[in-house]
């Protein structure tokens, strides 16, 4: 039985777990408590067997860490730190450029407390969206520098709308 631990920012919360895979079942270990899962796999789409219930589960593979994992309709973005033995080099991690944040829903742009050409730390609000009189902070997901923004202030918006574009960076 293959395990293996990783870390996992679910829409901004992060959890660590513990992975042990077998042919068709997984047995988690989220935080302190475990799960037995039956899984199969058709395409993108698995269904997970639990408790006498099926879940079908849609992956998306948005990059190299995260997903967009969409459970009865309602979709998260997943984003997955495994732990390495070594640290990724600057270059490698320069050679990834420049990439998008894009609107998980759909709504009214509120707030943009970011500016162009800015440095960002990771978990740092880049644009406020404002759906059904909820507000939702979208964050980076990395370091970066704000190369260009999209969306300005009480612009609506669709789900996966260009909010902004970002450049890894270390300063």
């Amino acid at each position: 039985m293959e395990e293996e631990s990783i870390k996992v920012n679910v829409n901004g919360e992060e959890y660590n777990l513990t992975v042990k895979r077998e042919e068709n079942s997984i047995e988690l270990k989220i935080d302190d408590k475990y799960y037995k899962l039956q899984l199969k796999r058709n395409g993108k789409t698995y269904f997970i067997y639990f408790k006498g219930k099926i879940f079908p589960i849609y992956v998306k593979h948005l990059d190299d860490d995260r997903f967009e994992i969409a459970v009865h309709g309602v979709k998260h973005e997943v984003k997955v730190k495994k732990k390495r033995k070594s640290a990724v080099s600057a270059k490698r991690f320069l050679k990834r450029g420049e990439y998008v944040i894009r609107s998980p829903i759909p709504g009214r742009v509120v707030s943009i407390p970011v500016e162009e050409n800015s440095v960002v730390k990771e978990g740092e609000t880049l644009i406020i969206i404002e759906a059904m009189k909820m507000r939702n902070a979208i964050k980076s997901p990395r370091k970066g520098i704000i190369k260009k923004i999209y969306v300005k202030i009480n612009q609506l918006i669709e789900k996966n709308a260009a909010l902004v574009k970002i450049q890894p960076s270390f300063s």
